[in-house]
């Protein structure tokens, strides 16, 4: 009895083995072939979701860059473009202009207001004076001197009286009675003196003479000089030249290569601030032409002064200049050589000296003489 349950018990375990085997081998079986369809479907997946986002972004950004670019443009000549820290005209929130011509980099333009950086911040000007392409420029100032031509119209009376000349004038009128139908019945003997008519024809040209008496208008005082002035704004970077009280023009600007602050001394790149002078010209200047600027001044040499940076005797000689309108000496601690001139106004890109275009030159020429007087402010 003990050897059949021991016969039963051995045949219950081999059946039990038997199927854990089979249920092993089962398992390697299904893990054997769940990998290699999974792969496939993940792959075409992922492809997919790359290829799709990669071609809309670069399009818009392309688009938008176009349209950044704006130029102001305005109506006549000296008109300014006020700039806002706020898009509104109801409160006194003026923080600069812009000029005709000027290039705006806009980020947005909502509601009929433009936004761009100005100096660092977020500032409007209206839409409105924003175009696409860079427009033409406007007219220099030559048109706006002509309320001084009214002396012109004065020197007209004296060339008036000048027709002294002009009774040449009633000779002429006597040789038209010559060919009088009375006189004609003797043509034989006339026909001689008719060859002087055709010389005092000759002497008609006088009036020709006018132009030499035209010449009295030439003198026409297109630009009062003596009236010219120039004011500088560093922190606008802008230029006013003024004639006669009137405002002729305001031009873009570059200053020194460190513009905030008051020139203190030699070498330190800033534009100096005060009230100055022309007190040479140069046509034969490596930046174009230009006009120097009687820097020091006194307030320049009596604060070095107190500061060490300068001698009493190189203050007077500072000062004797100043009294007799000439150059200050540039060789001190002060530095010197400061002036207006050309090649460009794009960026601060010179020693202390203020940069305009040289088409702005050529009208600062013009109006300043030596002894002009420029003011610039901080």
């Amino acid at each position: 009895m003990v050897i059949i349950i021991k016969g039963k018990f051995y045949l219950l375990l081999t059946l039990i083995m038997l199927f854990l085997i089979g249920c092993g081998k089962g398992d390697d079986i299904e893990t054997s072939f769940i990998p290699s369809p999974t792969p496939i479907p993940i792959e075409d997946n992922k492809e997919d979701e790359i290829e799709v986002p990669v071609t809309p972004t670069e399009a818009p950004e392309e688009e938008r860059e176009e349209n950044l670019v704006k130029y102001v443009k305005l109506n006549e000549f000296g008109d300014t473009l006020n700039v806002r820290t706020a898009p509104t005209t109801k409160e006194n929130n003026r923080v600069g202009f812009l000029v005709h011509g000027e290039k705006v980099e806009v980020i947005e333009i909502k509601d009929g207001w433009a936004s761009f950086m100005y100096h660092n911040r977020v500032c409007y000007v209206s839409a409105d004076y924003l175009v696409d392409e860079r427009p033409p420029a406007i007219e220099p100032p030559q048109a706006t001197p002509t309320p001084t031509p009214e002396p012109t119209e004065a020197p007209e009376p004296t060339a008036v009286p000048t027709p002294t000349q002009v009774p040449e004038r009633p000779e002429t009128p006597e040789l038209t009675p010559t060919p009088t139908p009375t006189q004609q019945p003797t043509p034989t003997e006339k026909p001689k003196p008719t060859p002087t008519p055709t010389e005092k024809p000759q002497n008609t040209p006088t009036p020709t003479e006018k132009p030499e008496a035209s010449p009295t208008p030439s003198p026409s005082p297109s630009i009062n000089k003596a009236s010219s002035s120039i004011r500088v704004f560093k922190n606008e970077r802008k230029l006013e030249l003024w004639n006669d009280g009137k405002l002729i023009g305001v031009y873009s600007i570059g200053l020194g290569s460190s513009p905030e602050g008051d020139k203190s001394k030699k070498n330190d790149g800033k534009t100096p601030e005060g009230k100055y002078y022309i007190s040479s010209r140069n046509d034969q200047s490596d930046y174009y032409i230009s006009m120097g600027i009687s820097y020091p001044n006194l307030e320049d040499a009596v604060e070095a002064l107190s500061n060490g940076l300068i001698t009493e005797d190189e203050v007077t000689a500072i000062i004797k200049a100043v009294e007799s309108g000439k150059q200050p000496p540039s060789n001190t601690a002060l530095g010197g050589g400061i002036a207006i001139h050309g090649n460009g106004s794009g960026s601060d890109w010179t020693n202390g000296s203020i940069a305009v275009d040289d088409e702005v030159m050529d009208v600062l020429w013009d109006y300043c003489k030596i002894g002009t007087e420029v003011t610039i402010y901080k």
